[in-house]
């Protein structure tokens, strides 16, 4: 089963799989397998050309050894998330980021993700801050999600979608409803 599908190089097909990293380099299909990851759930390719992939507890590039074999590389410490990479992707900064289906969203600088600057949303400490308001964080990641737009997530943004699009739009609506 494939998950993620994108061209790359001249040529070249990435297809994130049940199995691994399926690639087609302009002559047969290869496959990279994955050794302790379970499978490969998206790929992508940033402004610098650099290839990217996730998976299921994993997170890493995909590298090129000298005698042009292709081969994957862990990036960041193996345990620094539980969950299935759901999508890779660039804000107009250019900061890589990646969200997972354990809730968070993860930022990489340079080739590292930097989770010691707290440059993730993190579920369990939102819900415990703002108990019973998660539909307002849903609605927040939703309005700025990466097919819209490019995303890049922070708590002054949050607070004004409250104030400004939430808490005004809804508070009109009832204001709107009583006086007719």
């Amino acid at each position: 089963q494939n998950f993620d599908v994108i061209a790359a190089d001249v040529g070249t097909l990435y297809a994130a799989n049940f199995e691994g990293l399926l690639y087609y380099d302009n002559a047969e299909w290869r496959i990279i397998h994955t050794p302790g990851i379970s499978r490969i759930t998206a790929v992508f390719q940033d402004s610098k050309g650099r290839m990217w992939t996730g998976g299921y507890n994993y997170f890493g590039r995909i590298q090129r050894k000298a005698n042009g074999e292709l081969y994957l590389q862990r990036v960041g410490d193996r345990g620094l998330f539980l969950g299935e990479v759901l999508e890779i992707y660039e804000n107009r900064s250019g900061e890589l980021n990646f969200a997972v289906n354990d809730g968070n969203i993860y930022k990489v600088e340079g080739d590292k993700i930097s989770t010691s600057r707290n440059w993730a949303v993190w579920l369990n400490e939102y819900l415990d801050d703002f108990p019973g308001k998660q539909d307002v964080l849903r609605y927040v990641l939703t309005a700025n999600a990466p097919e819209t737009k490019d995303n890049d997530f922070t708590w002054a943004d949050f607070q004004a979608r409250n104030n400004n699009e939430l808490v005004a739009i809804y508070g009109n609506f009832v204001n709107r409803a009583l006086v007719l």
